[in-house]
């Protein structure tokens, strides 16, 4: 007896996985920036605007990949492309654990972030060409492979720096691991040619104008992204600072504002097969402000850690859902919405940590952390503003 799959759910085929694997890579470097990064500042004994650079350069790079990226599918294929992220990724991880300089950082970033330039405008194409109608199930399940693997990031940084090894020790495994799935992507069953064109009879024969409501959604996915990079790569130096956490354990720290991440993005792809990628965001805005609430307001090093998990389950579900209700807002066009989303999204990250970083070193890093409330704030109104039919609309 063969069960029926539900209207909505993820086909987790070859495809699906190295899409799902890729991700992790990325979310693996990622989610290391952030303590991998205030290790180096005291290693260089630099500010923090200075060593952000590095965020700033991963946000450029990003962004400088991202534009001709849909070229780039269309011309060298799903297989070659993601071929591309994962050797930037290796090449990254390389040189940020070579770094003597921030420079150096900055080319790091600048790699990592190209790599995942190239990746997520690559996803969700793929996706809407291969599971429409999943769309929601699936970019919530990938990003909560990317939380996944975030999860082990941090604790290896912390625990390398902590057993004496060294912060570098943390970092380097993913060289191999973006090298295997280099190997791997191969085995798949995406194509090394160019990528097809949307399907026809979805799209209505044409490309079609991206829209108010397109760019209301961008906008959502713009300040969530600039939420969760600025706890990314700042929350470490406020738990040492408000907290006195030795630097190994405020790196590891971060790994259950991740883990609270990847629960919430299982969850979240579960949910969202039956609920509205809408009410998921709503929902997901108001506990991230509740646990970033309790972070930002304890002194305690348990309950800041407590608030950092609590916010991690709520900011899981952002970036999946607001870039579905995107890509479902423009379905005739969706590798221009695609890049544009990417490009907001590589822009949030270049500003939002940055300004924070120069906030804090002029005022303090607790006040400058209040960038968060605001970010959570516009990301409340442009949601709950929303027309209501768009509301209702369905996950798929």
């Amino acid at each position: 007896m063969t069960l029926e799959r539900p209207p909505g759910s993820p086909v987790r085929d070859g495809a699906a996985l190295l899409l799902y694997g890729c991700l992790g890579i990325y979310g693996f470097l990622l989610y290391g920036l952030g303590p991998a990064l205030d290790a180096l500042r005291d290693d260089l004994d630099v500010s923090r605007s200075e060593i952000g650079i590095a965020g700033s350069a991963l946000a450029l790079g990003g962004i400088a990949a991202a534009l001709p990226a849909r070229r780039v599918l269309a011309a060298a294929g799903a297989v070659n492309l993601l071929r591309a992220t994962l050797g930037l990724f290796a090449a990254g991880a390389l040189l940020l654990v070579l770094a003597s300089h921030t420079a150096v950082a900055a080319v790091a970033g600048a790699c990592i972030g190209a790599g995942g330039g190239l990746l997520l405008v690559a996803v969700p194409v793929l996706v809407e060409q291969r599971q429409p109608l999943a769309r929601a199930a699936v970019l919530a399940e990938a990003n909560a492979a990317a939380a996944a693997a975030g999860v082990i990031a941090p604790l290896a940084v912390g625990a390398a720096t902590l057993a004496g090894l060294g912060w570098q020790a943390g970092i380097v495994v993913g060289v191999p691991v973006a090298l295997g799935l280099a190997v791997f992507a191969g085995r798949t069953g995406l194509g090394h040619g160019p990528a097809p064109e949307p399907d026809a009879s979805r799209t209505g024969g044409r490309a079609g104008a991206l829209g108010r409501t397109y760019f209301r959604w961008v906008g959502v996915l713009v300040m969530v992204v600039g939420i969760e990079f600025c706890i990314v790569f700042w929350s470490p130096d406020y738990l040492q600072e408000q907290t006195g956490m030795r630097q190994g354990t405020a790196g590891a720290s971060l790994g259950l504002f991740v883990l609270g991440m990847a629960l919430g993005r299982v969850a979240g792809g579960r949910l969202a097969v039956h609920r509205a990628p809408e009410h998921l965001l709503a929902g997901g805005l108001t506990l991230a402000l509740a646990g970033f609430g309790l972070f930002w307001a304890a002194f305690a090093g348990a309950a800041s850690v407590a608030g950092l998990f609590i916010a991690g389950c709520g900011i899981s579900v952002l970036y999946p859902m607001a870039l579905s209700l995107a890509m479902r807002a423009a379905p005739a066009n969706p590798q221009s919405a695609s890049v544009v989303a990417s490009v907001g999204s590589g822009g949030a990250i270049l500003v939002a940590p940055f300004a924070l970083a120069a906030m804090g070193d002029g005022l303090g890093i607790r006040p400058a952390f209040m960038l968060v409330f605001g970010l959570i704030a516009v990301g409340l109104v442009l949601t709950l503003t929303a027309a209501p039919a768009r509301r209702a609309a369905p996950a798929g």
